[in-house]
């Protein structure tokens, strides 16, 4: 499985982290995310492949450990924005992962992955 299938498989897993939403159950992060979409492939090759993009994830991300937290500290935006009820995404950040994960899904399909 290649970066870019499972960065696309990875996003409509992406929800707010409010499990009380009547949703079906997805995750607040890109990296939990991807690996859950690895692990839904079902073989060593897409684990291997998806530790790569979470790697690639969290070097963009360095020092920080969330696109919420690399939002705050980098542009300066306001916790409202991101989190409510002290855990849950909001709406603009969940879609934001969601954007950027098919953003990254791009670029590693440019390089043929």
């Amino acid at each position: 499985m290649k970066a870019s299938e499972i960065l696309r498989a990875a996003i409509p897993l992406i929800g707010t982290g409010d499990y009380f939403d009547n949703q079906p159950i997805r995750v607040s992060t890109l990296c939990h995310a991807v690996t859950v979409a690895a692990r839904d492939a079902g073989d060593q090759a897409a684990k291997n492949t998806a530790q790569r993009v979470k790697d690639e994830i969290m070097r963009r991300l360095h020092p920080h450990m969330s696109l919420g937290s690399w939002l705050r500290r980098k542009h300066d935006v306001p916790k409202e924005k991101l989190w409510h009820d002290g855990y849950a995404s909001t709406e603009a950040l969940t879609n934001h992962r969601k954007q950027w994960a098919e953003l990254l899904a791009q670029e590693f399909e440019a390089q043929g992955d």
